[in-house]
């Protein structure tokens, strides 16, 4: 009798590792697989850097610990008499406590402080090598969610073809031996490039060549027009419609010359990014201290009071 009940114990602890191997495998897979695509698709330096500060937090470690013991406790000592609630109870609160973590990391907080270090770190290696010249270039995706919320597959393609062009214009900068970080902003349509050893103005050329690049393919993406017309009505008060239809799956771009600080040159560039996002989208703004803004638009269209307008006319 009393062997049988050991027995009965012991196959119900089998049993309810078994559910808590199956329970806490799978996110673990997804989480390792989605961290894998992530380090491919951005830098791999970045990537270690925002694990370290993902880690750097004691409670991280303590989380660390408790799926590394979980784990060996769940693989090497199935037959254990460790109470079999707290089997599957631990690999479960761990696997939450890591998602939550996951998602930390991918937040526009912990982003924010990536860019600040690298804007720090690429400003330091300059002041001896170039002068202390560095500037900085954000852009952001244009009316995204709206076009995303009417035809989302064209949203999608928008957001990959800005990624690619940006992807192809750091590569050919770095070709011609500048030193570029590009980095994506998670959970936001933006992305900001660091650029050692250029001026406002060559980083405002970059920035423009983006722009024309951008704006000649997105009009090849399928559906592309009818996304248009529907955003465009959608507009409430629907004032300046023919800039407005400019302004819809492009990018808006803010340029900055580092001053020092990485907080003011970020500080800067998203000011920079907002003004070109005030003055009607798809356009590139210089951002300098105690100056008016200077505005490049491809736009043909009246300045508004009080803004230096460039319009570009290259193809």
């Amino acid at each position: 009798m009393t062997s049988h009940v050991i027995a009965s114990g012991l196959q119900l602890d089998v049993w309810s590792n078994a559910v808590g191997l199956i329970v806490s495998v799978p996110p673990l897979v997804v989480f390792m697989a989605t961290l894998i695509r992530r380090v491919k698709q951005a830098s791999p330096r970045i990537a270690l850097h925002e694990f370290i500060l993902l880690i750097r937090r004691p409670w991280h470690v303590i989380l660390i610990l408790i799926i590394a013991a979980s784990t060996a406790y769940l693989i090497v000592r199935p037959t254990t008499q460790f109470p079999a609630s707290l089997a599957v109870l631990i690999p479960i609160v761990a696997i939450l406590f890591l998602l939550a973590s996951f998602f930390l990391a991918q937040s526009r907080q912990l982003s924010g402080a990536v860019i600040l270090n690298e804007m720090s770190r690429m400003s330091k290696e300059t002041r001896d090598k170039h002068k202390g010249v560095c500037a900085a270039i954000r852009f952001d995706i244009d009316r995204l969610k709206a076009v995303s919320n009417q035809f989302p597959t064209v949203g999608e393609r928008i957001r990959a073809t800005v990624d690619e062009v940006i992807k192809e214009e750091v590569g050919r900068l770095r070709k011609s031996g500048v030193n570029v970080l590009s980095i994506g902003i998670p959970g936001e349509d933006e992305t900001v490039v660091i650029a050692a050893g250029i001026s406002v103005e060559q980083a405002a050329d970059f920035a423009d060549e983006v722009r024309r690049r951008v704006k000649r393919t997105v009009k090849d993406i399928p559906y592309y027009d009818d996304a248009v017309q529907l955003v465009v009505k959608a507009m409430q008060p629907p004032s300046g419609i023919d800039e407005e239809r400019e302004g819809i799956g492009t990018v808006s771009a803010g340029v900055a010359a580092d001053r020092g600080l990485p907080e003011i040159l970020l500080s800067d560039v998203s000011a920079a990014v907002k003004e070109s996002k005030t003055r009607g989208r798809n356009k590139t703004v210089i951002y300098r201290p105690g100056q008016t803004p200077e505005v490049r638009s491809d736009f043909k269209g009246p300045a508004t009071q009080g803004e230096t307008t460039t319009v570009n006319t290259a193809p």
